[in-house]
């Protein structure tokens, strides 16, 4: 079936915008504790807060959060795959460099599970067939049966028959042997004349073509997955092995290690740096960025970063933060405890705390000593014998209410409690 000409840029735009604004509010669950995202605003939002003391009642038995976070911009839902800013979402492929004015395409009559990206021509890989794409042409120009396709470079289709890869161009419709190959291949990149072979049995080979002949340069054994990314006068390979990650520089002298770490978490290059993920946080370097969401993959892509989770898309601007503000739907009560010298609280983002009295620091917990004995609490401080433990300072009141104020990190929580 032949695929429609791309959507004219102003639906493409309105289907952007219109999803976006669907992510404006919503409802999340966060443990226990039910909050209602209200939006993104501006980095004095919190003083202006304060000093203007709220009059709504649903405000006086919630607590107001402002977070610090970076911005996100959602781009779609329904994300099947991405690859080098084509997004193929389950109605539609989304192309973020909007080549002439390219923004949306509509998708064939079949199931389409992966796309291959060789810049301009774009492979959509579906059950009964192979579709290709021409971005510059806004529209689909061929359509091909189904065959074990492990690799496409933007003019060429890779596949195995037998032991011999084989390597199919998709104008012409020539096949030519490449080399024999006695492993079952999953996937096959070619780079600047450096082939990558990725088998089943996770080996990663790499080999040159040299002249008519492919030379071998290096053979990983147990590799699942390996990465590229494009730098000025280099690519930059990269993959995880048993626990450690490595990068390697492909360039004129060949295959050079640039980086061996051990790791235990999910990596990526960010501009030429060796990141990783982990538990909401980005790591470059020694850099530590606390990202909004667990992502389940991450994307950096004309130096900007994506992340997919729950099956939408985001852009994310790690250059820049705001304050996010949202609110805990939840009448809170502040309670506390102490037990050999050490104070401890659920605190208003519903994690344990304990305060050591010695060094004045508090630090998360994973529970409450069974023996720890209540401390009476009265507006913002716990009483301690004689002595008073600020838990919140008073900003504001009326004639009913006090407002107080909490830090915690770089998030800011506003509370209210009656006189």
């Amino acid at each position: 079936m032949k695929m429609k000409a791309c959507f004219l840029f102003m639906f493409a735009s309105l289907f952007i915008s219109c999803v976006h604004e669907k992510s404006t509010i919503h409802l999340l669950n966060d443990k226990s504790i039910n909050t209602f995202f209200i939006g993104d605003i501006k980095e004095d939002s919190p003083t202006l807060f304060e000093k203007t003391f709220p009059k709504s009642s649903l405000l006086k038995k919630s607590v107001v959060v402002f977070k610090k976070t970076y911005p996100e911009k959602l781009l779609a839902v329904g994300v099947i795959d991405f690859d080098r800013g084509i997004i193929l979402t389950d109605k539609f492929l989304i192309n973020l460099d909007n080549i002439n004015s390219c923004g949306i395409f509509s998708l064939p009559n079949d199931q389409i599970d992966q796309i291959y990206s060789g810049n301009r021509i774009i492979m959509l890989k579906g059950k009964k067939n192979f579709y290709f794409l021409d971005l510059y042409k806004c529209g689909q120009i061929l359509e091909m049966r189904a065959q074990q396709v492990v690799g496409f470079d933007g003019n060429n289709i890779f596949f195995q028959k037998g032991s011999t890869l084989l390597e199919k161009n998709i104008f012409t419709k020539i096949v030519v042997k490449l080399f024999d190959f006695n492993e079952a291949v999953s996937r096959v990149e070619l780079i600047d004349n450096y082939f990558f072979i990725l088998t089943k049995n996770d080996n990663l080979i790499v080999k040159k073509k040299i002249e008519k002949d492919y030379v071998d340069v290096a053979n990983f054994v147990g590799v699942k997955d390996f990465g590229f990314q494009k730098r000025k006068n280099v690519t930059q390979l990269y993959f995880k092995k048993n626990n450690k990650f490595f990068t390697f520089n492909i360039d004129s002298n060949g295959l050079t290690k640039k980086a061996e770490k051990v790791v235990d978490e999910i990596f990526y290059l960010v501009e030429g740096k060796v990141g990783y993920f982990s538990t909401e946080f980005l790591y470059v370097n020694s850099e530590k960025l606390l990202l909004n969401n667990n992502y389940e993959r991450l994307i950096f892509y004309g130096n900007k970063l994506y992340g997919i989770v729950n099956g939408a898309i985001y852009q994310i601007d790690i250059s820049k933060k705001i304050y996010r503000k949202s609110l805990i739907l939840k009448p809170i009560k502040i309670k506390g405890c102490i037990e050999n010298n050490r104070i401890y609280v659920k605190d208003l983002d519903d994690k344990i705390r304990e305060l050591d009295l010695v060094t004045e620091s508090f630090r998360v917990v994973k529970k409450i000593p069974a023996d720890c004995r209540s401390l009476p609490y009265l507006h913002g401080k716990f009483i301690l014998d004689a002595k008073e433990i600020v838990y919140a300072k008073v900003v504001n009141n009326d004639k009913n209410y006090l407002m107080f104020k909490r830090k915690i990190n770089n998030n800011i929580y506003y509370f209210f409690e009656k006189y």
